[in-house]
């Protein structure tokens, strides 16, 4: 049966009619919506809050060196770039859509069909005013092959891309979409429709522009070279009134757990994005310290690459080491038990579809004696080495540290430890230049950025070589899928079966922490991003 015919009135989810009851229904992939503000509402901020100020944060990275969206691929440079861009649509409380550059827009009732009314007095950082060209302009560049954007196939479920006017647009699917808004539309985490300046890129040319982009966000960027310090300041012209609140942000690039921590309590710095479990307790304990916690949108494993070693292209061999592996020894030993035990692809953030009772059931749960059974069946010797790759980033050096014990007293295995700096980590893993390498993803809001840019043959991030054609089938289906219940059911299916293949070996559901001075106030916990603009320093 064709998606369109399937009952659904897609014309819902046009934003004079869209309610929170239809994002339920088919959009979100978060329960919290229920409790979230109205889809147009912003978040709180304190009325007595102070506009104004310098706020000093750090990031627990060593280089941020892509800022393009046509390129971004970790989440911690979505966080910045997502204070400096503006996409058609955003996210809000409850990973509610909420109209951005779009300010309004009607859907056909057979899904196919969307006309976007853009936001009017809008202009870039350099003065530029945006229009209907801009968002044409990003289309084309997203979707060209020269560009070559890892966000390019998000947009092949466009048939037709059309400028009606200055400030109208619309966009023609080849066939209706549970996910369009959220994994194609919106700021982040979709990446293909977030909205580039045109004459910017042109004078800058784009390895300029990757690190000192221009685009129509709450912040701009006045200073940054790779490695060193983003300096941010404030955009007077943003299309919301009274954003952001602070004057300016520096971000310092600050790789090391210790030293994060000891800037945060003597003051040097008041905001770390990413606190480290290990010294958590250090900063729970200090009076003058604030730490938010909301479950974060992401998965985290090792990686087997298949491409570079034969004999991961056998089933049993790597589900022999994913059930080697004790997931709760690692959330005790590696993040001092503030982490999830992974045993399904979907995250906990996606609360409509993450079942969080799988451990007994899942193909990859800890069960040794199953694991030497498989290792043996496949002839796999004793004494295999196994390079397992990772950098001393979120944890992932003390993960290594902890699974190679149980691999090699399990099944007789050599597995070596190779840490590297996280720059050239990121770097080897986006180009598949590993044996086993310990990260995942993150950011994900909808299991299309779960599981489709992930575990589909040619997903963007699928860089370990696995292929399922069942799943292709699967993933393509619930992308189009308007039902909720019958999605739900697709993305379990997914999630079984990429479960059961074990290209990854589970690990954890990270906790998505940030760690601020008390001074700090306006923080609004949005799962993995980092909204800035709301942030008063007193």
């Amino acid at each position: 049966m064709d998606a369109r015919d399937r009952g659904f009135d897609w014309s819902e989810l046009s934003s004079d009619c869209i309610t929170r009851r239809t994002l339920l229904k088919l959009l979100t992939g978060s329960a919290a919506g229920l409790s979230a503000l109205s889809v147009f509402d912003a978040p709180p901020v304190s009325s007595a809050a102070t506009p104004g100020g310098h706020l000093i944060g750090a990031w627990n990275f060593d280089a941020i060196k892509l800022l393009d969206p046509a390129y971004m691929n970790v989440v911690e440079q979505m966080q910045v770039a997502s204070n400096i861009f503006s996409g058609l649509v955003h996210v809000d409380l409850g990973l509610v859509i909420k109209p951005e550059l779009a300010e309004k827009w009607e859907v056909s009732k057979d899904g196919l069909t969307w006309t976007f009314q853009l936001r009017k007095g809008v202009v870039f950082h350099n003065g530029q005013k945006f229009n209907a060209d801009d968002v044409e302009y990003t289309y084309k560049r997203t979707t060209d092959p020269k560009v070559a954007s890892i966000h390019k196939s998000r947009l092949d479920i466009v048939e037709k891309f059309e400028k009606l006017g200055e400030y109208e647009v619309r966009l023609k699917l080849t066939n209706p979409s549970a996910a369009f808004l959220m994994s194609t539309l919106s700021r982040v985490p979709a990446r293909a429709m977030t909205i580039v300046c045109r004459t910017a890129l042109e004078k800058m040319g784009k390895d300029a522009y990757n690190i000192m982009p221009v685009g129509t966000g709450p912040f701009r960027v006045t200073k940054h070279q790779i490695g060193s310090d983003i300096v941010l300041e404030k955009n007077p012209d943003y299309f919301i009134s009274g954003l952001p609140k602070l004057d300016k942000v520096t971000i310092k690039m600050v790789p090391e757990s210790s030293t994060q921590v000891n800037a945060l309590r003597a003051g040097d710095i008041q905001f770390l994005n990413k606190p480290p479990v290990a010294l958590l307790d250090q900063l729970l304990a200090d009076s003058n310290m604030k730490i938010e916690e909301t479950p974060d949108p992401g998965t985290w494993g090792l990686f087997l690459q298949q491409a570079n070693v034969p004999q991961f292209r056998d089933k049993r061999v790597r589900q022999a080491i994913a059930k080697a592996i004790n997931k709760e020894t690692v959330v005790e030993k590696a993040y001092m038990g503030r982490a999830i035990p992974m045993y399904e692809a979907v995250n906990p953030a996606q609360t409509l579809y993450y079942r969080g009772n799988t451990k007994e059931t899942s193909p990859q749960r800890y069960n040794p004696e199953e694991a030497q059974k498989l290792w043996r069946e496949a002839g796999m010797p004793k004494g295999f080495k196994i390079k397992v790759m990772c950098a001393d980033f979120l944890g992932f050096l003390r993960v290594a540290q902890v699974i190679k014990p149980m691999i090699d007293s399990t099944l007789g295995t050599d597995v070596e430890v190779m840490q590297m700096d996280p720059a050239i980590f990121h770097d080897r893993h986006a180009a598949g230049k590993y044996e086993a390498s310990i990260l995942g993803t993150g950011m994900d809001f909808d299991p299309n950025d779960s599981l489709d840019d992930v575990f589909g043959t040619k997903s963007k991030f699928n860089n370990f070589a696995y292929s399922n054609p069942k799943v292709d089938e699967l993933l393509k289906q619930q992308f189009e899928e308007g039902d909720l219940q019958k999605r739900i059911k697709m993305v379990h299916q997914i999630s079984d079966i990429v479960t059961e293949d074990a290209p990854w070996a589970f690990l954890v559901h990270h906790l998505d922490l940030t760690a601020m001075h008390k001074a700090v106030g306006g923080y609004v916990k949005i799962p993995a991003l980092r909204e800035l603009a709301y942030l008063t320093l007193s």
